[in-house]
């Protein structure tokens, strides 16, 4: 077995060779495009080999191409790979030695190495467009507050806090359509509003036929697009093999320390992605609201007051993802409880 660390660059690939005793067989760089990655492929025909990268913009098509052509290709979140990151001799040369050692010993199972899950095909679709969608929904929320915020400091008042209508849209700019700024915002936020539209029928468009996507929006307060925006990470619950594990994925569970007779738990490792944490806040919400009488919102309500309210949140997050487990492992929809 031969053992491939893989430094790539947005024009340059490093590759380093190394056998199965450690020995670098070469040191050797090419273009980092599907011509480069065929070099490799050329050098190794006959041979078993793995490659390891990094994970990064300019790595994950590379792995693409190379499981298209079938290699055993594999990506490393960077912030795992210490002896890289915080090393002071950092080279390409060194870098691609580093990655080749890493995956040598992890074969060997000398060595734990974390493994970034590629989504790729439709459901790369769907992330990169539940990501869209979840940036023009802040952007649109973020407008919303310059709107307020502008209003207030130009002592423009309307009758209702509630601006968020087309209505209420339309009657402020026939109340103050002499306000310049005020009508660029409204531009924008009304631009946003009907990108979000445009975008939420394209979700579900795309979700139609996934039953995963379905049995979410079982759950009161879940729509189509939040439940894709979770199932754009979740991506096949087939591969948590506990609830626990989907937790960790989410960065929602505890930091452990275990020393000597001493274990603590500290606060949530936040080792997810944390726009869909801001996913996770939302939902909780709307379920609480759409469904006052569900173990989750009695929860909420039982312990408010004697908890911190970030705790309480981060505990009925939690909640939701135990829910979310067991409707998709069990493949059966939402029953209150």
């Amino acid at each position: 077995m031969y053992y491939v660390g893989l430094d790539g660059h947005k024009d340059l690939a490093v590759f380093c060779i190394q056998t199965n005793s450690g020995t670098v067989k070469e040191i050797f760089s090419t273009s980092a495009d599907p011509k480069g990655m065929d070099e490799l492929i050329t050098k190794m025909k006959g041979k078993r080999y793995k490659v390891l990268a990094e994970a990064s913009t300019y790595t994950t098509d590379l792995h693409d191409y190379f499981v298209m052509r079938g290699v055993d290709s594999y990506l490393a979140n960077p912030r795992k790979l210490k002896l890289i990151t915080e090393s002071n001799s950092k080279t390409d040369r060194n870098d691609a030695l580093e990655l080749a050692n890493y995956l040598r010993l992890w074969d060997k199972g000398e060595l734990k190495l974390s493994i970034s899950y590629i989504v790729m095909g439709e459901d790369r679709s769907l992330r990169e467009l539940c990501r869209y969608r979840m940036a023009v929904s802040k952007s649109k929320g973020e407008t919303m507050q310059k709107i307020k915020a502008h209003m207030r400091r130009n002592a423009e008042y309307m009758d209702t806090e509630n601006l968020d209508s087309r209505g209420t849209m339309n009657e402020i700019r026939f109340r103050f359509g002499d306000d310049f700024i005020l009508m660029q915002l409204i531009d924008d936020y009304m631009l946003f509003d009907t990108k979000g539209n445009n975008l939420d029928r394209e979700i579900e468009k795309m979700c139609q036929h996934r039953e995963d996507v379905k049995l979410l929006t079982t759950i009161p307060g879940i729509g189509t697009t939040t439940a894709a925006e979770i199932m754009s990470m979740i991506v096949d619950i087939g591969r948590f093999g506990s609830a626990d594990r989907l937790r960790a994925f989410f960065g929602m569970a505890p930091k452990v320390r275990d020393s000597s007779k001493t274990v603590s738990h500290g606060h949530i490792t936040r080792m997810g992605d944390s726009m869909m944490r801001f996913v996770l806040g939302l939902a909780v919400n709307n379920h609480c609201r759409f469904c006052p009488e569900g173990h989750i919102a009695r929860y909420k309500r039982s312990h408010k007051g004697a908890m911190k309210a970030g705790i309480l949140m981060v505990a009925c997050e939690n909640k939701l993802l135990d829910l979310i487990y067991v409707i998709l492992k069990r493949k059966t929809p939402y029953e209150q409880r």
